[in-house]
């Protein structure tokens, strides 16, 4: 049997198992056809729009008013019908599952503010074209049901009918050419977090790497002090007892007075860390500032004043220690706590019965820093100079991308292939 006699399924389906195998046998090799699967699925979308606005005019076009009406009556009453449907499910749906628990990293969407929706763009199209070329289809549609109506009471309509119907034909077999190449498509196709203690009790985090990496580029090693108490951490920098803080320390006013602080290097979001029903609460600065149940809040007078600032009469409870607001997390007898984001994000993770909500609008950044002492000028300047060297190098941004979003900053390993792990023909 030749391969033109085949039918289109079993094309396909020979070009999927084909495309499992070319990918278990070469591996990440085989990325040189991903050219050929991206042309494949473009060439798919290509004339679906198209052919759908063509398809609507020249059925809309043929018809009378009289048939247009009917039409419009019992379609509308289908599409309401489904919509009370769809919604009546969208309700008892969740009712069905029990409640899960679930936690993420910190994401930088936590911080970005929310596009507004457009309905009005979504359905009404002021410039067609750009609809057509955005895929945004409802838009699309109720063009084409404007201009295939507006056809019906034209006197020379079948004209222009022809015409559609004549490109309407010809975009049929360029879907049809497409899906002829379907078995070739498919074939190509199938192809924590500053400072903390890890399982093995290792200290690790971004602030943990870049002391290694320091201590590095000085030519020492590093040596970490545990500090329970950071009231004292002036005192052990002006005795020469520390040379730096690297512990994702926030630059306040106070402690600027205090301390010599580097310039820098990244910036927390003030959030809170609530418990999930009260989500909605403290998504804006508006519902916040009608809360009546106190917010924890760590004992820094700083975060304490931007809350003060944005919700005067917001009751805040002082917390002395974070392991206070662990405990209290763990516990749940915390319903809120106002902490960064970045922060937030791994208690979330521990306790997951509390989420992070950035309330809206306006978003408050805190500006993360090292403090040296106040007589160290030549070892700050060093420290802003050595910091301003990481984010250039991309240093910064991959710590931040590992430890904070959670993603590998690491070199990936290719992932596993019969020509790599068990012939051995690459490395």
């Amino acid at each position: 049997m030749t391969l033109s006699r085949l039918s289109s399924s079993t094309k396909i389906l020979i070009g999927l198992l084909l495309g499992v195998f070319v990918g278990i046998f070469f591996g990440e090799d085989a990325a040189v056809l991903k050219v050929v699967a991206d042309g494949f699925v473009k060439l798919l979308q290509m004339s679906v729009l198209p052919y759908i606005t063509l398809s609507i005019v020249t059925s809309l076009g043929t018809l009378s008013f009289d048939q247009v009406t009917t039409l419009g009556l019992r379609g509308g009453a289908v599409v309401i019908g489904l919509w009370c449907f769809a919604l009546v499910f969208t309700f008892l749906i969740p009712l069905a599952f029990p409640a899960v628990e679930t936690a993420s990293f910190f994401s930088t969407n936590l911080v970005e503010p929310r596009r507004p929706f457009n309905f009005v763009d979504l359905f009404i199209p002021s410039n067609p074209f750009y609809s057509l070329a955005n895929n945004i289809v409802p838009a699309v549609v109720l063009f084409s049901v404007f201009l295939g109506v507006a056809l019906i009471a034209l006197e020379r309509k079948q004209t222009a009918v022809d015409i559609f119907a004549v490109t309407k034909e010809a975009l049929s077999r360029v879907t049809k050419f497409v899906v002829g190449l379907t078995p070739y498509g498919i074939f190509a196709i199938d192809r924590l977090p500053f400072v903390f203690l890890n399982g093995e009790g290792e200290l690790v985090g971004f602030d943990v790497e870049m002391a290694h990496l320091l201590a590095r580029d000085l030519g020492v090693k590093a040596e970490f002090v545990e500090m329970q108490d950071l009231t004292s951490l002036p005192r052990l920098l002006m005795t020469g007892r520390l040379d730096v803080a690297m512990t994702g320390m926030p630059v306040t006013p106070e402690r600027a007075g205090e301390m010599r602080f580097s310039d820098p290097y990244l910036d927390e979001t003030l959030a809170f860390v609530v418990k999930d029903h009260l989500r909605e609460q403290f998504s804006s600065w508006a519902n916040v500032r009608k809360l009546g149940a106190p917010v924890a809040i760590p004992n820094l007078p700083y975060y304490v004043d931007r809350i003060k600032a944005r919700a005067p009469a917001l009751k805040l409870q002082v917390v002395d220690t974070i392991k206070q607001i662990e405990d209290g997390l763990k516990q749940g007898t915390l319903d809120a706590v106002a902490l960064p984001a970045e922060r937030g994000s791994v208690m979330t993770l521990l306790y997951p019965k509390y989420t992070v909500v950035v309330p809206e609008p306006g978003v408050v950044k805190i500006p993360l820093a090292y403090p040296v002492a106040h007589r160290d000028h030549d070892w700050a300047y060093f420290l802003n100079t050595w910091i301003e060297l990481k984010r250039r190098d991309g240093t910064i941004d991959a710590l931040y991308g590992h430890w904070i979003l959670g993603k590998q900053a690491g070199k990936r390993q290719p992932r596993w292939s019969i020509m790599r792990n068990v012939l051995h023909w690459v490395e």
